[in-house]
C-alpha cells in the first residue's frame, strides 16, 4: 500500500516522488533514445540470469551479469542493466565466434557520457572499460558500431 504522503493526489497532480521518477525515466529515455527508437531485436533477446521470460515477463532484481539487446544497422546496442560502481563489462553474448556475433567492431561509446572507452574481444566474450566507473543505478547503454 501507498503511504499518506505518496498516494495520487484527487486532483490529478503528483505526489514529488512520482515526480522524481517521470524526472528521472524521462532524463534516461532523452539519453538512450536512439538504442529504443528506429531499432529491432538483436538476434539474442538478452545475457544473464534474469533473461528468463521475455517481454513483460521479467523480474527486476537484475544482476551485473544481465544485458539487453536492440540493433539497427551497422549498430548493437547492449544495456548494462545494473551498473552501477562498475567500470568494466564482460559481454559473453558478443564474444568472437561465428555463432552469434561475428562482426570487425569500429567503436564503442556509451550513450549520453563522454567516458572514454576500450574494449577487447576475443572468443569467451566483450570485454569494455571505461575511464572512471559507472554511478548510476539505471541502466546503462553501449554503442557498437561494427562493419
Amino acid at each position: 500500500m501507498f503511504l499518506k504522503d505518496e498516494r495520487p493526489k484527487a486532483d490529478g497532480t503528483f505526489c514529488d516522488e512520482e515526480k522524481n521518477i517521470v524526472s528521472s525515466l524521462g532524463a534516461w529515455t532523452k539519453r538512450n533514445g536512439e538504442a529504443i527508437w528506429g531499432t529491432q531485436p538483436y538476434k539474442v533477446f538478452g545475457e544473464g540470469k534474469k533473461q528468463k521470460g521475455g517481454s513483460f515477463t521479467e523480474h527486476f532484481s537484475y544482476t551485473a551479469k544481465d544485458y539487453r539487446f536492440t540493433c539497427k544497422t551497422g549498430v548493437v546496442y547492449a544495456f548494462a542493466l545494473k551498473p552501477n560502481g562498475k567500470s568494466e563489462f564482460r559481454i559473453k553474448t558478443l564474444a568472437d565466434t561465428m555463432d552469434v556475433f561475428h562482426c570487425v567492431i569500429k567503436n564503442i561509446s556509451v550513450l549520453g557520457s563522454n567516458s572514454k572507452v576500450s574494449f577487447t574481444q576475443n572468443k569467451k566474450c566483450l570485454t569494455i572499460k571505461l575511464s572512471e566507473k559507472v554511478n548510476d543505478t539505471m541502466p546503462v547503454c553501449f554503442k557498437i558500431e561494427v562493419d
